[in-house]
């Protein structure tokens, strides 16, 4: 009998509210490595640590995947995406991922394109972010400050929004073909 050595068991984050049984995927050299988050919204991944700097991170949601916070009866049919090597995936994260898919904004750090999704939200998101790491588990520190709280409503209320927008741009393009 062979165990797993602890170093290959990595957690990813998938918060927009805790993303319950969500397909958490990371994508390394054009193999998947794949885990399903739990009522904390975190997947563990059986992926060598040093590894994970190089993979593409998501969720997928599927029939059976919620927001803890909307409940069972609400279900989360999204894909969200963070940027290479990141263990948390959330609204910023996703915002991060598509504004690093633009070719202007190769070789940019993490810390310019976190500047760039608080650019793109625009003013009050200066405010509201403040110092916080826009890239870490928010739902964990909700209760611990009001800083906290803020964070997490405005990333729910961007995510909500970048959701519509897509529905709003497919619905459009049926409108057109049809």
């Amino acid at each position: 009998k062979t165990s797993t050595p602890p170093e290959n068991i990595n957690s990813i984050t998938a918060i927009d509210g805790y993303i319950v049984n969500g397909n958490v995927q990371l994508i390394c050299n054009g193999k998947i490595y794949v885990g399903n988050t739990d009522i904390r919204g975190i997947a563990k991944v059986d992926l060598i640590d040093s590894m994970i700097e190089d993979c593409t991170v998501r969720v997928v949601g599927t029939d059976d995947t919620y927001d803890y916070d909307q409940g069972k009866d609400t279900p989360w049919k999204h894909t969200m995406r963070s940027l290479k090597g990141q263990r948390v995936i959330n609204p910023y994260t996703d915002i991060a991922a598509d504004i690093a898919d633009d070719s202007t904004n190769d070789g940019k750090s993490v810390a310019e394109i976190m500047d760039l999704v608080i650019d793109t939200l625009g003013p009050e998101a200066v405010n509201i972010a403040g110092e916080f790491d826009l890239f870490s588990d928010f739902g964990a520190n909700t209760t611990a400050t009001d800083a906290a709280q803020k964070v997490r409503v405005l990333a729910e209320s961007a995510f909500a929004a970048k959701v519509e927008i897509e529905k709003a741009d497919f619905e459009d393009l049926q409108v057109r073909l049809f």
